[in-house]
């Protein structure tokens, strides 16, 4: 667990080949990115939890410039004026199965793009709070969404609102229907639980193949330094093995 103490949890600044494996993040306060800041970085966070961070741009993480890369990832709980969980300026970052929920903000529950791109997949982005825009806002910024849920994407269910960014396919606009929700019923900021009920609509609605996208490094089986391989996400949040093809 790493505690932010009144700033920034992590700060990556104008690094590469960076990753943060299996923490919890949280507690952190800045003026950008409560939880993480990354200046300039092409980082790696994975199996993370970044949970009840503050700040003015991105309560949970704010990105300037870079490719960071997020997988495996539950951000909920956060606060600031704009991007309650993300804010994302001049980076087109990748997600991969995160979770986005129980955050808010003035603008931009979930997300925050400032002319950024952001590629988002298998991802669950429902149960966000923001005066304008709870579940993305966009300022000169295209992200594209698939295999993901995104609360209030579909006008009617069905027709894709293309300022929510670009329909890549198999987007769902539907309750995902978590063990407990970020707000209470009056509105107030509580702990959530983000496992899914067995009848969730988003079970077994992913794409196996977005988990081989996931570029890293390793040290172990190379042919030569730094020379990058494909891997699989072999566990989910829970730590359980992933049901991958029936097997």
């Amino acid at each position: 667990m790493l505690n932010g103490a009144g700033r920034s949890v992590i700060v990556n600044s104008k690094v590469s080949d960076v990753r943060w494996d299996g923490f919890t993040i949280k507690e952190g306060t800045a003026t950008r990115g409560g939880g993480v800041f990354n200046d300039q970085s092409s980082v790696i966070i994975a199996n993370c939890i970044i949970r009840g961070n503050e700040a003015k741009e991105g309560g949970g993480i704010y990105s300037v410039a870079g490719y960071p890369v997020f997988y495996n990832v539950e951000i909920s709980g956060n606060q600031a004026e704009k991007g309650g969980a993300i804010y994302n300026e001049r980076t087109d970052p990748l997600l991969t199965n995160v979770t986005i929920s129980g955050n808010q903000a003035s603008s931009g529950g979930g997300f925050y793009n400032n002319n950024s791109n952001p590629m988002v997949q298998n991802t669950i982005i429902y149960g966000n709070r923001a005066q304008t825009s709870p579940s993305v806002y966009n300022k000169s910024s295209a992200p594209g969404f698939s295999y993901s849920l995104i609360e209030g994407s579909k006008d009617d269910g069905t027709n894709w609102n293309e300022l929510f960014g670009i329909d890549k396919g198999n987007n769902l606009d539907k309750d995902p229907m978590f063990r407990k929700e970020g707000f209470d019923k009056d509105g107030n900021m509580q702990s959530g639980s983000y496992e899914l009920f067995t009848s969730s609509c988003v079970i077994n609605k992913g794409n196996n193949l977005h988990i081989y996208d996931i570029e890293v490094l390793s040290d172990q089986d190379l042919q030569s330094p730094g020379e990058r391989v494909y891997v699989t996400l072999p566990y989910d949040l829970n730590g359980n093995e992933r049901i991958q093809y029936d097997q």
